[in-house]
């Protein structure tokens, strides 16, 4: 295996500290907290609902981003030939081609090109920097989004404490997955850090309130069945055993306790257990019926919802099908559905083979919150997660993990034991 290096004066790097350049991280940082917004509830958007808030921000970046990786990091080729980044980039070319008979062509070109660009920057990231600079980064930046929610909704403008906590968020829901992406980020970043642990760990704490106030189920499932898998081997080492056997009795009785207890989770008499998602998924096999191989154009979803919403179809106009598997089936078909599970499927293979506790548990987020939301239906945080799997899956980069406590792109990374281990 090849080790990555960066020259001491390269601009990617924080001369100082061989980090990565104050001017990359908050390059970065934009991108993903832009992701999270809900530029409606901002006043940018336009009658139409052309989210202009985000292309504004976001389309300045890629392009910074691509000059930088055209000019600068050649190397992420290594990554994107091998196999996982391969059938990604086969998926996404893929989304490109169904613009041919989309229902909304310009919407699956524009935001196919900034999925891909998030996703390359993801790779691109991790590979250079290692995945704890990539958490960071990536808890920081959700982590500011969410305060600023916080602020809005409690003290601001916002509905007040009497409703579920959505923030600045699209929705519930999507804010209690983005909660939890930021938990798991900043659990990774207090994994492969020696300093600032006790505030990472408060923060994490912080963040757990508020997937608490979202009412969020699947957000909340989601993220134990990650952390238990990011931490695994040390809740099954036996100096260990009895404080994990304690902490799951006790977790589980307060669970049990807010699940029965909170109105904010009783809330199935309206909606169904589904929350409506039920008429969403029978309309969904509609469409796939109607075009079963090619699907109706990805990344186009919002064109198709809106037009089923006007027509009486469904009840609301959710903008996807609140499920990722469902949702590349209608707009990419069986093709596009079968280009990313092969890809998905090599990643996972690959993160097992090489004991990425880190990479199992960003994957099993993923999977997770794709059961009740799309995910993949326009850019956003999934597609800069994929790229971080397709790094740690790649046999270009040294390792799965960064054991290197300060972050330097040019460390010697070590095998790692069963799920981890010591960082």
């Amino acid at each position: 295996m090849t080790t990555r290096t960066l020259a001491p004066e390269s601009p990617l790097l924080d001369h100082q500290t061989a980090k990565p350049a104050r001017w990359l991280v908050l390059l970065a940082a934009s991108q993903v907290a832009v992701l999270s917004l809900d530029f409606f509830k901002l006043g940018l958007t336009t009658q139409g609902g052309t989210d202009v808030g985000r292309w504004v921000v976001i389309a300045p970046g890629q392009v910074i981003f691509g000059i930088v990786l055209i000019v600068l990091s050649p190397h992420l080729l290594r990554v994107l030939r091998d196999t996982p980044g391969s059938l990604m980039i086969a998926w996404f070319t893929w989304n490109f081609i169904t613009a041919w008979w989309s229902v909304d062509p310009r919407q699956t070109v524009i935001q196919t090109v900034g999925a891909v660009n998030l996703f390359v920057f993801g790779a691109w990231f991790v590979y250079l920097f290692g995945i704890t600079s990539w958490a960071r980064v990536s808890a920081a930046a959700i982590g500011v989004i969410v305060a600023a929610g916080a602020y809005w909704q409690w003290l601001g403008p916002g509905p007040g404490f009497e409703d579920r906590f959505e923030g600045l968020s699209q929705g519930f829901n999507l804010q209690g997955i983005l909660c939890a992406f930021a938990i798991l980020a900043a659990a990774i970043a207090l994994k492969g850090s020696k300093n600032h642990r006790r505030p990472i760990a408060l923060a994490i704490v912080i963040l757990f309130v508020c997937l608490g106030a979202t009412g969020g189920r699947m957000g909340m499932i989601a993220i134990a069945g990650s952390l238990g898998v990011l931490f695994f081997n040390q809740l099954i080492a036996p100096r260990n055993r009895h404080r994990t056997f304690a902490a799951l009795a006790l977790l589980s009785v307060v669970s049990i306790i807010v699940f029965t207890r909170l109105d904010v989770y009783q809330r199935e008499a309206a909606d169904g257990p589904l929350n409506g998602r039920d008429i969403l998924w029978g309309y969904a096999a509609e469409l796939i019926a109607d075009s079963p191989l090619s699907g109706h154009g990805m990344m186009a979803g919002e064109s198709i919802w809106k037009a089923a919403f006007v027509a009486g179809v469904v009840d609301f106009a959710g903008g996807s099908a609140h499920n990722m598997i469902i949702d590349v089936t209608v707009g990419g078909g069986l093709i596009g559905l079968g280009l990313l599970v092969a890809a998905l499927v090599v990643i996972t293979r690959r993160l097992w083979a090489r004991r990425s506790s880190v990479g199992l548990s960003l994957m099993l987020l993923v999977i997770l919150a794709g059961l009740t939301e799309s995910l993949v239906h326009r850019p956003g945080l999934t597609h800069w997660v994929l790229g971080a799997l397709v790094a740690l899956a790649s046999q270009a980069t040294e390792s799965p993990h960064d054991v290197s406590t300060d972050d330097r792109p040019a460390s010697t990374l070590a095998p790692q034991p069963l799920l981890g281990g010591r960082w």
